[in-house]
């Protein structure tokens, strides 16, 4: 998937936007290109964007178009990125799904999962980065 890159250093939260990173414009997405994409263009798109969390392919599913991203700092969670709804049993922090069309978060024991559909893939990056500051995690030197 081709990500339209922008000069302009647009850090809003607004949809269309430029996602940053330290300042660097990572890419919009359109409705379109969210349409034709698979798990891989995202994943491509995650990576970028959040290199500076030092982020590693932990697991791929062999049966589904699913992948897990940790994170250097364990505090962040793991990033689900799928095509469709996950198992009762499965619970991550971070879930980027093609198939909702909405953002909202879940609640399972003692832990929050935040769900995204691809279409919002900027604002998520940022509320991501956001989180991390928070929690005051180390960056990786890229």
């Amino acid at each position: 998937m081709e990500v339209e890159y922008k000069k302009e250093n647009v850090s809003n939260d607004k949809k269309g936007t430029d996602i940053t990173n330290k300042g660097k414009a990572i890419g919009t997405i359109s409705d379109e290109m969210v349409e034709k994409a698979t798990v891989q263009d995202v994943i491509d798109i995650v990576l970028e964007a959040l290199l500076d969390l030092g982020p590693v392919i932990l697991n791929r599913s062999n049966t589904t178009e699913t992948i897990y991203i940790k994170f250097n700092d364990r505090r962040m969670g793991i990033l689900r990125i799928s095509e469709h709804g996950e198992s009762d049993k499965s619970h991550q922090k971070w879930n980027l799904r093609k198939d909702i069309k909405k953002r909202y978060k879940r609640y399972k024991s003692a832990s929050i999962g935040y769900y995204c559909p691809w279409q919002d893939i900027p604002e998520f990056m940022i509320f991501i980065q956001k989180h991390a500051n928070k929690l005051g995690v180390k960056r990786v030197k890229v």
